[in-house]
């Protein structure tokens, strides 16, 4: 390690972990595991460069390349990843939506988000509280598939929720048309849902 800090060529990237704990045998699998976390630091996109926009993830994953070696690309895994914790769980959701909608326009990338991770940080996003952030998720949704009954139906729940009973009806009525032509297994549900807020009205 001294002979490291002191000869090593600048370009050489290294690290070092005292193990006093472990042996030969026993730090085999912490030193590689450790090793890779340093090769590969700053996998995980943070949240300041996914605020700055879709150039500023694009650039970052290209300086990263230049570090590595190898051209990485717009990592699929760690963007979603990233992307479905802010929009979940750290109240980061116009964030997530624009570098999702950004991604897609600029670069035809895919973050892999699915309707039903949508549903699921909307609905993660109610059971907070947080009926904004729903409304938000389940508004870009349907704008995204309009196709989606369940997203309709979601969206129509959020406007129910918040007493704009016009538009949970004017939603809940979408979700019943998409449902009915194709036979869904909610139908049923997506219709009650729209006689009982008609009967609120």
């Amino acid at each position: 390690m001294e002979i490291l800090k002191t000869k090593a060529p600048q370009d050489l990237d290294w690290k070092y972990n005292n193990m006093p704990d472990d042996d030969h045998f026993s730090n085999k699998l912490k030193t590689l595991y450790e090793g890779l976390e340093h090769i590969f630091r700053g996998w995980r996109l943070p949240l300041e460069v996914a605020a700055a926009g879709p150039a500023a993830v694009k650039a970052y994953y290209e300086n990263l390349s230049g570090r590595l070696g190898y051209d990485v690309g717009l990592p699929g895994k760690p963007i979603y990843r990233a992307v479905m914790n802010w929009l979940a769980y750290q109240n980061q959701v116009d964030v997530s939506l624009a570098l999702i909608k950004g991604l897609k326009e600029e670069y035809a990338f895919d973050c892999g988000v699915a309707d039903g991770d949508l549903i699921f940080a909307a609905n993660f996003a109610v059971n907070s509280s947080k009926l904004d952030d729903a409304l938000r998720i389940y508004t870009f949704l349907v704008s995204k598939n309009p196709e989606s009954p369940a997203g309709f139906n979601g969206l129509g729940g959020v406007y129910e929720k918040t007493g704009k009973l016009d538009l949970a009806a004017a939603a809940y009525e979408n979700a019943v048309k998409l449902a009915d032509t194709t036979n869904h297994p909610d139908l049923k549900k997506y219709r009650d849902n729209l006689e009982r807020v008609k009967k609120q009205k």
